[in-house]
């Protein structure tokens, strides 16, 4: 649409104070408008996606040559995706990034009038924050609404940044603008453009203590927002206006969140290709380098395509639906003197289901396009307040969004907002809603198909009168309040995330934007109030209100008792009760049916000639099953009365299903076990401290010496001794169920509780390994030999920290038959053992590969081993199976394929869930990654002033936990272990005797000095340097198919890793179990016994915490399943309660007599005439099935009987 009015244009000039000039046109001397006018610096280059910069104090508005600025054509409009406007003359608008202009039109004062002041309208335009134009849109141009429709306003038009322009938005951008913004550019340039019109509108004649800020859609969305930013800022008490006119759209939910929207940031980064791991402030420049063309492009190719405003707390504050639902809010409204005009179309959902819709006919396409509008929380509680379409059918799918989107942007929140406002005390003078259900005749097929009706954005002509055919009579609109006026608000809640009881309004602050002002004659009539009535069913409401309470007791009772013991009350059973309140709730709902039932009769006769024998029939009914059952199969056209007797028959069912409801089982009862109790208790172990192990320090003096000599020596507990031996022979399983735990029953429980204990980690180290060419002489040292003028070719697999394996190249890794070289030397070092794993242990972090932030590290080995899963695989693997030669068949050196692992055990607090069942113990044993090791605890006295030089700790190992028979011997404080966050938690605390027995009974099991001779330690550090720590331990064996067993010095090292034992991981875990299980047990010496403990079962150890003991017994058992009867028929009971009031109506004249025997004889003189020549009962029911009746009255008349006689053309009824 464009201006559809000729007028004479002329060039007119306007001094913006020490600003400058600038030239806009006049049209004839009604109008002027100008445009294309800055207020803000271009958001270019550097500046995209940040603040709008305002215009500096010396900017001038000029052209090139120093004259006036031309504002007499549009500028371009900010830029978006497949949107083109047609300008008056034909052309088409541009975009371009510097777009931040207002336009402006006013009337041209009169003769007399130049100093007059005129309101101004501050319009913000829409087009779902994606597209649209202040300059051409579609029924905007107010030259028309000033010019010929008498407008004596200012109308100010915004142009703002859109889409990925003006509402990109993510953490990276709020870090690199020091908090300033994280998003929402857009609405920063509406704010910025209010200012701008603040402090300039006065040139054009415009009262900046009067304006209305104004927006359609998106627009209407970012005039709330504005408003909320005045409110809520800091300090603020704005001017730049007063009142606010919403047209089809609100904010119906918290906005997205800077997380909730940092995929969509990270979506348009991997479109670009830009690299996940540079920094936010190089992908920011990165996109700041892309053009505006690559830009639009991108954005419908993402799956997160629609950019809107953000909750960054800078602009949009969280709590802000909170804030509009809360009398705060209210209170700055009134306090501010606020109006607000808010409404919309009647069929919102039309455009919307068109536009971004889903493209599948799925749940799945369908919660993705909302997810472009909100939140995934609010998504999903929208989406649960529709039926979904149960076809594959598209259109129906993109109905259902357009119906969600349309409800929670426009029709929800518009509602929710102005009963926000009245609830809390706004006059509702101050609050206008309205509704425009009217279509325009020229918006023909043309512009929108028909069944659109009234879409969003039809009312703009009406608004604007661009088009002159508003004025004529047919304008006459019929705009309303719509039923779903209750329904709605609470939907806006439900987007909100509120769930409010709602009250009574009262009455609905609507307005009636009608050039008739008056609504429709009797539009509100209450047509069921008559029926209502609380004196004609007072006895019913208390009945089902009763049945409610019953059944409620009844379902209450029965979740009480769920899974509960047998019980009896002075002989009184839960099935006793339960019958009892079933026959309650079954009286309730069988009078409720009876009295509708009876009611019925006076519906049906009163609307319709009837045969007399349905009234019999359904009188019949009412007094129970037998009369039902001739309503359900002898009467026509009575299809409520037919549902009431078939709930009637129901209702018979509910006592034998009442019964079926309760059942027993077999189940476990637990009780807790306290100090105080009697007998074997539930008792579970664990503790806080752990002192087992001593530490002596021995000194002494050295002859004609003034040093001393100090060392400490270590004794590991015996059961701690069996437990690490355990953790390596033993499975999990067995391992697991070594748990020390009294239940004195096959089921016990306990709460969870924290205890000391070791964990374990495990890392696949495999790609770090290297291969390392030219060892052969490091393997000549490793033999403890010399072997001048030969060399001999070997090859290491090394990991990071020096830690290798090397064998001679062509043989085998292991001895035995079937085990050659090849190219074999007659040398010694040919037939020494081969290396299959080695194996580096250590209590240093720093020492380690993969465990160095590891600070209670009690030790960490790193073992490297052959892949058997691989050489499995390798059909050439086959040794002591072959019969083709000693070779045939094996895998040589370095052709094997190696594998790395390196596992800690460390100190450590864990969580325990602790059950046993059938005899079984059952525990989920966790590490409390919340604690720490306490900074204060595990400190080092002072070195001995007369101790030797051994006695002083390295720099290396300061501050761990590694033992040395020499630097140990220094006192250290207990290691202590803390959870910081947790003020009254007590410390875990390891005695520094524990914790040096420890770690040298883990040096004396896995360490030993296999690469640490001085030739040893010369030829390593030549090829991996003076770091390289070697091995400490090794295995070597035999690979042969009747002889599996390896050579492991240290001999514990078999229990780690051997042919036919792979899963070191395993290991370590069974291993950090075991301990964690002695610690439990025994963790002080001495330590005392709960009361309870069965100390001819539990002598050594000690249990701590009490649970539950669970004991078999007979347990009730609520089949649910039995019950639904009862709650269907109250619901039914409900529904056909409300179905018969809603028949009930005074519109059609309908008596409230339901079963009265009093209404049936005062109609008995209308119809007895008819029955008096009846003798029998026979006779008087062949009578009644050929009259037919009814009880309709004349006028104003009484109600009374007309009664068809003519009786010849009714067949007889069986």
């Amino acid at each position: 649409m464009g201006n559809t009015i000729s007028y004479q244009e002329t060039p007119i000039e306007l001094k913006l104070g020490d600003r400058g000039t600038i030239r806009g046109l006049q049209f004839d001397d009604k109008s002027r408008r100008f445009t294309g006018v800055p207020y803000a610096l271009p958001p270019t280059g550097e500046y995209r996606w940040r603040k709008p910069r305002p215009l500096p104090t010396s900017y001038s508005y000029t052209d090139d040559n120093g004259g006036a600025y031309d504002a007499t054509k549009f500028k371009s409009i900010c830029p978006q995706k497949a949107f083109h406007v047609v300008k008056p003359d034909g052309g088409g608008n541009t975009y371009g990034e510097d777009c931040l202009f207002v336009n402006i039109w006013t009337p041209v004062p009169k003769e007399g009038e130049e100093n007059k002041r005129w309101p101004v309208q501050l319009w913000i335009h829409g087009g779902w924050f994606q597209m649209g134009d202040p300059s051409q849109e579609p029924g905007m141009d107010a030259t028309e609404l000033i010019t010929t429709g008498g407008l004596n306003a200012i109308v100010v038009a915004i142009g703002y940044r859109l889409n990925v322009f003006g509402f990109l938005a993510g953490n990276n951008l709020l870090q690199e603008s020091n908090g300033e913004a994280g998003g929402n550019f857009g609405l920063w340039d509406q704010r910025v453009a209010a200012e701008w019109v603040r402090d300039n509108i006065a040139h054009f004649g415009g009262d900046p203590e009067n304006v209305t800020l104004a927006g359609r859609s998106a627009g209407a969305y970012s005039a709330e927002a504005q408003m909320l930013y005045d409110f809520r800022k800091t300090g603020s008490d704005s001017s730049l206006y007063h009142r606010i006119f919403m047209d089809s759209n609100a904010i119906p939910a918290q906005p997205k969140s800077l997380a909730d929207v940092q995929g969509q940031f990270d979506e348009l980064c991997d479109y670009f290709k830009i690299d996940a791991a540079v920094s936010g402030a190089e992908k920011l420049s990165i996109l700041r380098g892309k053009s505006v063309e690559e830009l639009l492009a991108a954005i419908p190719q993402l799956k997160n395509h629609t950019f809107r405003p953000v909750t960054d707390d800078v602009f949009i504050h969280s709590g802000m639906i909170e804030y509009l639902q809360g009398k705060d809010f209210a209170d700055e409204f009134k306090r501010r003197g606020y109006k607000l005009l808010i409404g919309e179309v009647r069929n919102e959902e039309t455009l919307y289901s068109s536009y971004n819709a889903p493209t599948e006919p799925t749940l799945e396409a369908l919660r993705l396009q909302v997810s472009n509008y909100y939140a995934p929380d609010v998504t999903n509680r929208a989406i649960q307040q529709y039926q979904l379409p149960e076809s594959d059918k598209l259109q129906d799918w993109q109905t259902t969004f357009g119906s969600i989107v349309s409800d929670g942007q426009v029709r929800a929140p518009s509602r929710a907002l102005a009963k926000a406002l009245v609830d809390n005390g706004v006059d509702i003078r101050d609050v206008w809603r309205y509704q425009i259900a009217y279509r325009l005749s020229f918006i023909d097929e043309k512009v929108a198909p028909a069944s659109f009706g009234v879409a969003h954005a039809m009312d703009r002509p009406i608004w604007n009168v661009e088009e002159m055919k508003v004025l004529t009579p047919e304008a006459t609109i019929e705009v309303r309040p719509d039923g779903r006026w209750s329904e709605l608000v609470k939907l806006g809640n439900i987007f909100a995330g509120n769930a409010l009881r709602l009250t009574d309004m009262g009455s609905d602050p609507i307005a009636y934007f009608n050039f008739n002002p008056t609504p429709p004659k009797g539009q509100f009539t209450p047509v069921m109030l008559h029926s209502l009535r609380w004196s004609a069913w007072g006895p019913e409401y208390w009945a089902l209100v009763g049945g409610i309470i019953s059944f409620t007791a009844m379902v209450v009772l029965l979740a009480r008792f769920d899974g509960k013991p047998i019980f009896t009350w002075n002989g009184v059973t839960l099935n006793a009760v339960v019958s009892i309140l079933s026959v309650t709730m079954k009286a309730a709902v069988a009078f409720v049916l009876s009295e509708c039932l009876a009611q019925w009769k006076w519906i049906l006769f009163t609307r319709e000639d009837r045969p007399l024998m349905d009234f019999d029939r359904i009188d019949a009914a009412t007094r129970g099953p037998l009369g039902s059952l001739r309503i359900i199969f002898r009467t026509q056209g009575a299809y409520a009365v037919q549902l009431g007797a078939i709930l009637t028959l129901l209702a018979v069912a509910l006592d034998p299903l009442a019964q079926q409801v309760i059942q027993v089982r077999e189940g476990v009862v637990y009780t807790r076990s306290t100090q105080t109790d009697k007998g074997p208790l539930a008792l579970n172990s664990g503790t806080q401290t752990y002192s087992m192990g001593t530490a002596q320090v021995t000194e002494s003096s050295r002859q004609n010496s003034t040093t001393k000599e100090y060392w400490v020596s270590t004794d590991t507990p015996l059961s701690m001794q069996g437990a690490i031996l355990n953790g390596l022979s033993k499975s999990r399983w067995e391992v697991e169920q070594e748990a020390l735990i009294q239940c004195p029953t096959s089921n016990c429980t306990w709460d969870q509780f924290k205890s000391l204990g070791i964990c374990h980690k495990c890392n696949d180290l495999t790609s770090e390994l290297t291969q390392v060419g030219g060892f052969g002489q490091a393997i000549i040292a490793l033999a403890n030999t010399t072997l001048a003028g030969y060399k001999v070719p070997g090859t290491a697999f090394v990991l990071p920290n020096g830690h290798f394996i090397a064998n001679i190249d062509g043989c085998p890794p292991y001895n035995g038959r079937y085990a050659e070289c090849e190219n074999e030397q007659p040398l010694g070092v040919y037939s020494d053992d081969k290396y299959t794993t080695t194996s580096f242990g250590t209590g240093i972090p720093s020492k380690t590969n993969s465990m160095k932030d590891v600070d209670t590290l009690l030790w960490s080995m790193s073992i490297i081993h052959p892949d058997m899963e691989a050489l499995n695989k390798s059909s050439g693997f086959t040794p002591g199976k072959s019969d083709r030669g000693s070779t045939a068949g094996l895998k040589l050196w370095p052709d094997i394929p190696m594998q790395a692992t390196e596992c800690a055990l460390y100190y450590c607090v864990k969580r325990i869930n602790s059950a046993v069942e059938g005899n079984q113990i059952q525990e989920n044993v966790t590490e409390a990654l919340d604690s720490r090791r306490d900074p204060d605890s595990w400190k080092r006295s002072s070195e001995y002033e007369d101790g030797q030089p051994e006695n002083v700790i390295s720099k290396e190992a300061n501050g761990t936990l590694e033992f040395d028979k020499y630097w140990s011997a220094v006192y250290n404080t207990d290691l202590r272990l803390e959870f910081s966050h947790i003020s009254n938690e007590g410390y875990y605390r390891i005695s520094q005797d524990s914790v040096k027995s420890m770690g040298a009974h883990m040096q004396e099991l896995f360490r030993t000095n296999l690469s640490g001779t001085l030739d040893q330690r010369e030829e390593i550090e030549k090829i991996l340097g003076s770091d390289a720590v070697g091995f400490n331990g090794a295995s070597f064996g035999p690979f042969e198919a009747e002889k599996w067993s390896m050579k492991a010095v240290p001999p514990a090292l078999d229990g780690l890793w051997t042919w036919t034992r792979l899963n070191i991981t395993s290991t370590f875990y069974t291993l950090a179990t075991s301990m964690t299980n002695e610690m439990r047990r025994n963790y002080a010496p001495g330590q005392s016994l709960k009361s309870g403990q069965d100390t001819d079962r539990f002598q050594d150890g000690s249990l701590s915490y009490y649970g539950k003991v669970g004991k078999s017994t007979v347990l009730y058992h609520i089949e649910w399943p039995w019950i639904a009867l009862h709650g269907v028929m109250l619901i039914s009971a409900i529904a056909f309660l409300f179905t018969t009031l809603g028949n009930s109506n005074s519109r059609d004249n309908v008596p409230l007599w339901k079963s009265s025997s009093l209404a049936a004889i005062r109609h008995g003189r209308d119809v007895g005439g008819v029955l008096s020549r009846t003798t029998t009962m026979g006779e008087m029911e062949d009578t009644a099935r050929k009259v037919r009746v009814n009880l309709r009255g004349e006028e104003s008349e009484e109600t009374k009987s007309c009664i068809d006689r003519t009786t010849g053309s009714i067949p007889s009824e069986p």
